[in-house]
């Protein structure tokens, strides 16, 4: 046995621990053999204990949700969208801004079309921003989340009886719609249809001078 511990992995050496340990159980392993075997691998899993505890911390550290590789990795990346994002939305901003310019109507059928697809102008209907700084306090409610015990929870309901706890204001839409009205307005952008993936999958990058 001793030379089948030398190249275990951890799979091996609890399947190992498993099997004498259900061999005790059937009665084809005395106590004293089960206890002599588990030593054996005892010994094994501490020759492991170093690398174990090293794995351990390279987990923790890459792991960290303060210092972590893999945080770090993960704010670079949301950076990096947020700064596609942006120039995504300027792109289109700015491609729509020079249809519109030129007369092209809305609708893929007033579109340009190319060797690879059609390019159009769309439109939606969007809400204009409310400043909750500058509305006034009828306008705003207020939502509260409690993490607490039952008996707790049993004394605030009473204290509050059926009111809604809230706090973090946001916008009463429904009320501010009905008595102020929301205004809304028509944002323009552009829409691709009829494309052909292949070319694109093989294009190079392109010289975004041209927009």
């Amino acid at each position: 046995m001793a030379n089948e511990l030398t190249t275990m992995s951890m799979y091996e050496l609890t399947s190992k621990g498993k099997e004498i340990y259900e061999l005790f159980v059937n009665g084809e392993l005395d106590e004293e053999t089960l206890k002599d075997s588990r030593e054996m691998l005892e010994i094994e899993l501490k020759n492991k204990s170093n690398n174990l505890v090293i794995l351990y911390n390279l987990f923790e550290r890459f792991l960290n949700t303060k210092t972590g590789d893999l945080n770090r990795e993960i704010k670079r990346l949301q950076e990096v969208k947020k700064n596609y994002t942006a120039r995504f939305d300027k792109f289109k901003e700015m491609t729509a801004n020079c249809m519109q310019a030129l007369g092209y109507k809305t609708g893929v059928r007033s579109g340009i079309m190319t060797n690879i697809g059609v390019l159009a102008l769309s439109k939606s209907t969007r809400e204009t921003p409310v400043d909750l700084e500058t509305v006034d306090e009828k306008y705003k409610q207020y939502e509260l989340k409690l993490t607490v015990d039952k008996e707790t929870m049993d004394k605030i309901q009473e204290l509050i009886g059926d009111t809604k706890m809230t706090v973090n204001p946001k916008l009463n839409k429904d009320l501010y719609a009905k008595e102020l009205g929301i205004l809304k307005y028509n944002h323009y952008s552009i829409k691709v249809q009829q494309t052909k993936e292949e070319e694109i999958l093989n294009a190079k990058s392109i010289d975004t001078n041209e927009w």
